[in-house]
C-alpha cells in the first residue's frame, strides 16, 4: 500500500492507495510498516481503522512496535531514535519482517526478544545445534509498547507446537521482571532467559530499552527475577559444552554433518565407515538413507554454484542413495575431516576413509562440514530437531 500509487503493480502484486482498499480487495489481515518515523504512528492507526488485527512496525526511530488489538498509540515525550523490531516468523509457514529466513528452522522452541541482533544470534545457535523454532517474535525496545513479553509468553504457553521458550531481554524498564513474575505464576513450559547488560543507573534511560525505575530494571534485579521464576538465566548465550566451576569452557563440543556419498553406498562400505566414525570417538546422533533430487542437491551445494564442478557434483550426488549423518564430539568438525582425508584420494593420508574407499575427487566416498557456519546450514538441511537423538 502506497498513497498515490494505487492501481499500479509491483513484482506482479497490486498496489493500493489505502489500507482499507487493500483489506476490501485482498482481505488482508496483517500489516507490515516501513514508513519514515514521523508517519509510523499514523500508519499503525490507519491499519487499526481498517480492522487489521496484527501490525508489525519495522521503522527505526518510531514510537511503537508490534501492535495487536490496541486502540491508541501514546507519543513518547522525549525523542526516540531506536532500532525497531525485526518482525515475526513461523519457520516454514509465514514471515512478517526483516529477519534472515534462512537461519530459522521449524521446531519446538518459541523465541521472544527485545533485540533484533540477539534474536539472530540465538536463532542461529539453536538451528546450528539442530533445535528448530515454533515462532520467533521481536517486540522491539521502544518506550511505548504494543505487544509485551507477557502477551507472547501467554501465547507460547497455550501453543501446542511450542515445548520450550527462549526469552531475550535488555536492561531498562520492568518488562523482564513482569515476564519473570508471569512465568513463575502461569507458564508451565521450560523457559530460558538472557538479559543483555549488567547495570543501568536508577532512573537513567538507556540507548534502546525503556525507562528504569529505582530498584527495578537495573540488570541485577532482572537477572534475579529470572532465576526466581521458572526460567534459567544465562550470562553468555553462546556458551555450550562443559565448564569448570567458574563458568569457563573446558571443551568444545560440536556437531557436524557427515555424508556417505552414493559411490560408497553402492560399494556397500557404509558400515565400515560408520565403524571408523564410532571407533574415533564420535557419536552418531542421527542417520538415514536418502536419494536426493537434482533440486535438493543444487540447494545443498549452493555455496559452490559459481565453481566449475558445481553441475557435475550435483549430478553425481543424485546417481543413487546417500547416507547423511549428524556427528557430535569434542572438535567434531576437524576430527571428522581428519578421518575423511584429503579431497583428492590420491593425496589422502594412509588409513583415511578417502584413501581406502574413494576413486576420484568427485567420487570421494564422504562429505563433511568444513566450519561451524556450514554445519549450521547443512545439518538442518537433512534433519529436523526431532530427528536428533542426543546420547
Amino acid at each position: 500500500m502506497t498513497p498515490g500509487k494505487g492501481g499500479t503493480t509491483h513484482d506482479g502484486f497490486p498496489v493500493w492507495n489505502t489500507v482499507a482498499e487493500a483489506v476490501a480487495s485482498e482481505r488482508a489481515n496483517c500489516a507490515l510498516i516501513f514508513v519514515p518515523p514521523p508517519a509510523a504512528a499514523d500508519a499503525i492507526m490507519e491499519a487499526a481503522a481498517a480492522e487489521i488485527s496484527l501490525v508489525v512496525c519495522i521503522t527505526r526511530g518510531s514510537r511503537s512496535a508490534i501492535w495487536s488489538g490496541q486502540s491508541t498509540i501514546s507519543p513518547d515525550p522525549e525523542p526516540a531514535d531506536r532500532a525497531e523490531l525485526p518482525g515475526v516468523i513461523t519457520p516454514g509457514q509465514a514471515k512478517i519482517g526483516i529477519m534472515p529466513g534462512h537461519i530459522h528452522r521449524a521446531g519446538p522452541v518459541g523465541v521472544v526478544s527485545r533485540s533484533g541482533t540477539l534474536t539472530y544470534e540465538v536463532v542461529g545457535q539453536l538451528t546450528g545445534r539442530g533445535i528448530g523454532q515454533s515462532t520467533c517474535v521481536g517486540i522491539g525496545g521502544d518506550p511505548v509498547h504494543g505487544t509485551s513479553f507477557v502477551d507472547v509468553l501467554r501465547l507460547f504457553n497455550d501453543d501446542p507446537d511450542t515445548r520450550a521458550i527462549m526469552m531475550i531481554g535488555e536492561i531498562g524498564g520492568t518488562a523482564e521482571e513482569d515476564a519473570a513474575a508471569f512465568v513463575k505464576s502461569q507458564v508451565k513450559k521450560p523457559v530460558v532467559a538472557f538479559i543483555c547488560g549488567q547495570t543501568a543507573p536508577p532512573g537513567r534511560r538507556m540507548a534502546m530499552p525503556a525507562r528504569s525505575s529505582p530498584g527495578q530494571g537495573d540488570g541485577g534485579g532482572e537477572d534475579e527475577s529470572a532465576r526466581g521464576g521458572r526460567g534459567h538465566a544465562r550470562q553468555e548465550p553462546g556458551r555450550h559444552g562443559g565448564h569448570d566451576g567458574e563458568g569457563h569452557r573446558t571443551m568444545t563440543i560440536q556437531r557436524t554433518l557427515a555424508i556417505v556419498k552414493p559411490d560408497a553406498v553402492a560399494k556397500a562400505v557404509a558400515g565400515q565407515i560408520i565403524t571408523r566414525i564410532e571407533g574415533a570417538g564420535l557419536t552418531i546422533l542421527a542417520a538415514k538413507l536418502v536419494h536426493m533430487s537434482l533440486a535438493e542437491a543444487r540447494g545443498f551445494y549452493i555455496v559452490h554454484r559459481d565453481r566449475p564442478f558445481y553441475d557435475s557434483l550435483c549430478a553425481f550426488m543424485t546417481q543413487g542413495p546417500c547416507m547423511p549423518m549428524v556427528l557430535e564430539g569434542e572438535n567434531a568438525i576437524q576430527r571428522w575431516r581428519d578421518l575423511m582425508g584429503a579431497t583428492d584420494p590420491a593425496k589422502a593420508a594412509s588409513g583415511t576413509i578417502r584413501k581406502d574407499f574413494a576413486t576420484s575427487i568427485e567420487a570421494n566416498a564422504v562429505h563433511g562440514s568444513d566450519s561451524p557456519e556450514s554445519a549450521s546450514f547443512e545439518i538442518p538441511y537433512f534433519f529436523s530437531s526431532f530427528e536428533l537423538c542426543p546420547r
